[in-house]
């Protein structure tokens, strides 16, 4: 191996799994630090894959050697970067690489909803054997022997350290002290993304008879918990989670059991019936901003308005479904999305401080 140019090397070593990886870095220090610039390289480019970020990115923003990168690569989540819909009516221009959509349909007739391609990290936990406990007790030990061997490790990325079971890494932008861009890459066990409502591109389309209330057909309303509700075409935008059960082309995030939803036209929160489980926040709408997270420690979902933070919405999240972030949207408006690829409004960052005083 020693005869091999560090080319060579990286592409040997790039056709190794992550777990292989793994393997061979813990055959022994000597092999380790005398192809660090290589394997680096190579735990770079996973990084980067699992995270579905560029390579750039990782390499000029997030500062870990490979030990570091070892240890979160298990608990590494993608950022989200497609938005999908079941818009069959073409009532929604969509650019889901730009995670920006627009609804065209008309005010009160239609609600559409889209739901971001990737869900949310999964935190379940299962229960585990004697012997599986064993096997993972034994393997931690290897693997923090291995790392401690290295003086530059940080704490924070040590997964022994840290309740994995509630935690994931997934990297999000923010703007430091210093008024620069950096990535937050520590475990963290909040999931968050922001909603930009923006003004249409076209003209609306509203009904003729703006004053005249739309009643629900009443196989929907069944569906939606009956209650007689009779919607008036009053412009809305419902930030939330849903399952992928959730039916997008129908309904506003809230209207089954199926989602959780914040309505704009009324400031409720909405969950499993077509009716307000209570008042929420304020009213919301055009040029706001809109956020949404899920604490998966609690299971609780709450919201933020313009960057402020409005609180706890929700605190029946379900543990053991994958949720999907999901926007309704019945409305001429324009929505865009952020996942993190850029600063969110809310300070998400002193919020998880905060949350880890607590």
């Amino acid at each position: 191996m020693k005869e091999l140019y560090e080319d060579v090397l990286l592409n040997v070593y790039e056709y190794l799994s992550p777990s292989d990886l793994r393997a061979l870095c813990g055959v022994n220090k000597r092999f380790l630090l005398g192809n660090a610039p290589a394997m680096h390289w190579v735990w770079v480019g996973h990084l980067a894959r699992k995270w579905n970020i560029s390579e750039d990115i990782v390499r000029n923003f997030v500062a870990m050697n490979c030990s570091e990168i070892r240890s979160i690569y298990p608990m590494s989540h993608g950022v989200i970067g497609r938005i999908t819909s079941d818009d069959v009516d073409h009532e929604l221009r969509m650019d889901a690489e730009a995670l920006l959509f627009e609804f065209v349909g008309r005010v009160g007739e239609s609600n559409r909803s889209i739901q971001g391609d990737v869900c949310f990290p999964a935190i379940v936990t299962q229960p585990k054997s004697f012997m599986d406990s064993v096997l993972q007790f034994v393997s931690n030990f290897a693997e923090s022997a291995r790392d401690s061997m290295d003086k530059d490790v940080l704490c924070i990325h040590n997964p022994t350290a840290i309740n994995e079971s509630s935690c994931h890494v997934c990297p999000f932008a923010y703007e430091s002290l210093s008024g620069s861009i950096s990535y937050y890459t520590k475990p963290r066990h909040i999931s968050y993304f922001e909603v930009h409502i923006k003004p249409p591109s076209s003209p609306p389309a509203l009904l003729p008879e703006l004053g005249v209330g739309i009643q629900i057909p009443a196989e929907e309303e069944e569906e939606l918990g009956g209650g007689g509700i009779t919607r008036t075409p009053q412009t809305c935008v419902a930030v939330g989670l849903s399952t992928k059960h959730f039916c997008r082309d129908k309904r506003l995030p809230g209207w089954d059991a199926e989602s959780f939803g914040y309505h704009g036209d009324d400031g409720a929160i909405f969950h499993k019936y077509g009716r307000p489980v209570s008042t929420f926040g304020p009213q919301f709408g055009c040029n706001d901003v809109v956020g949404c997270g899920v604490n998966h420690n609690d299971n609780t979902i709450f919201y933020t308005l313009n960057g402020a933070f409005l609180g706890v919405a929700f605190t029946d999240a379900p543990c053991n479904k994958e949720l999907y972030p999901t926007v309704g949207i019945d409305a001429n408006v324009s929505v865009q999305l952020n996942f993190g690829l850029k600063p969110f409004q809310f300070n998400l960052v002193q919020h998880l401080h905060q949350q880890e005083n607590q």
